[in-house]
């Protein structure tokens, strides 16, 4: 497990990489009370795939920066990096 880099802007937001067997996991958790619009998601990837959303969320945008999500308060998400 790797943590991601911190964002000054969102200092709510839990960023991390899992790896295993080949397969990339990308982590969000918004641990604050309110939600968070353009997280940057500092991932490399031709596509994102959802596997966990505790809530409800648009898909992840492409960015010249990476991937950008928008992140309800209190909640996790989770995409597989294809």
């Amino acid at each position: 497990m790797t943590l991601l880099a911190t964002q000054p802007a969102h200092p709510a937001l839990l960023l991390y990489l899992r790896e295993l067997s080949g397969e990339r996991v990308v982590v969000a958790h918004n641990l604050g009370p309110r939600a968070i619009d353009g997280a940057l998601l500092d991932v490399t990837a031709e596509k994102l795939v959802p596997l966990l959303a505790s809530r409800p969320i648009g898909p992840p945008r492409r960015s010249a920066a990476g991937w950008t999500v928008d992140l309800p308060a209190l909640a996790s998400f989770a995409w597989r990096l294809d």
